[in-house]
């Protein structure tokens, strides 16, 4: 793109073309793929332009990892909106197939939060689609389970899910997983509630 077909950004235009951008850059790349300097040279602007809207890359990195996990919360509130059942299994299920639906979808964005950001499980427990798994598996949980039981549980039932969108998002196991992943989701909901972790 030479000068004259570079876009002017006014106003808060340039914050949001950045974003989309480098989450482009970023999805294909890695972090690595990314420099305020050549990002602002791709946009057409200085980078004294960029840098008043991130003062270091990992601060663009942050508000990528941000939004995606905002998208994510959207998506597992939708597909518990979906599920007509109650029941605690069938709802802990629901949050699976949400959690695989957004990974299918938005493959950039979940790679932004989960392998991007060195700080990515940290920040995710801190965030609300966190919140909404340890409720659920909280649910499951026998009477008077201590905090320390239930979050267990979760981490284990997030590395679950999270193992079936990362095997689904290989291309030979693309066919596979998705075939049983609802039936995989619904049976470890099941046997989570019939045998909680100690």
């Amino acid at each position: 793109m030479n000068r004259a077909e570079r876009p002017t950004y006014h106003h808060g235009n340039l914050r949001a073309a950045a974003l989309e951008r480098a989450a482009q850059l970023a999805a294909n790349g890695g972090s690595g793929a990314l420099s305020l300097r050549a990002l602002a040279r791709e946009l057409g602007v200085s980078p004294a332009a960029l840098y008043r809207h991130f003062a270091h890359k990992d601060a663009l990195l942050d508000e990528l990892a941000g939004r995606a996990l905002a998208a994510l919360e959207v998506a597992l509130r939708e597909a518990l909106d979906r599920e007509a059942s109650a029941d605690p299994a069938a709802r802990l299920a629901a949050l699976g197939r949400g959690y695989l639906a957004f990974a299918r979808a938005h493959p950039d964005a979940f790679r932004i939060v989960f392998e991007l950001r060195r700080n990515a499980l940290a920040d995710a427990q801190q965030a609300e689609p966190y919140t909404l798994l340890l409720r659920a598996v909280g649910a499951l949980a026998p009477p008077g389970a201590e905090d320390a039981r239930v979050q267990r549980a979760a981490l284990a039932a997030w590395a679950f899910v999270h193992g079936l969108a990362a095997l689904e998002s290989q291309q030979a196991w693309r066919g596979a997983i998705a075939s049983v992943a609802d039936d995989l989701l619904r049976d470890y909901a099941i046997a989570l509630r019939g045998s909680y972790p100690a």
